[in-house]
């Protein structure tokens, strides 16, 4: 029995797999951004105006290190849609308003079902990668 392909396989996964998991540990990082954005807005105050909710974005950062790093931040300034930069009173209060927290709180659930998450997010994303990379051997094989 003779296998015919197996250097261009090797090939293929050499140059697939880093390129895979790089993008596999990005997206399972960004996922558990947009969780832990979610349970904030899932406890922040509703205002008339809904801007603090909609204010809440996942933003993607540099870092020297090369690793995959994302930001939930309340966007203000010049250029935001919506302004958000009053979340802080509204979690720690003011003189004359009381604190609401909610930020805090979604933190700490987020950490308490942190290993679940990501066990959870890892497998749903590796099943959509490892089907994607699939797919794409597949039509390259038609051709």
């Amino acid at each position: 029995m003779t296998i015919s392909g197996v250097d261009e396989i090797q090939q293929a996964l050499d140059q697939f797999v880093p390129e895979t998991a790089n993008k596999l540990m990005n997206n399972v990082v960004r996922a558990l951004a947009v969780e832990f954005k979610e349970e904030i807005e899932l406890r922040a105050p509703i205002h008339a105006t809904l801007n603090l909710k909609r204010s809440i974005k996942v933003k993607k950062r540099r870092n020297e290190h090369n690793l995959p790093m994302f930001s939930v931040v309340f966007d203000s300034g010049k250029r935001a849609k919506h302004q958000g930069f009053y979340w802080r009173h509204v979690e720690h209060g003011t003189t004359k308003l009381a604190a609401r927290p909610f930020v805090s709180p979604a933190i700490q659930k987020v950490n308490s079902e942190l290993d679940s998450t990501i066990t959870r997010i890892f497998s749903k994303k590796l099943t959509q990668t490892a089907r994607k990379q699939f797919n794409k051997l597949k039509k390259k094989r038609k051709k």
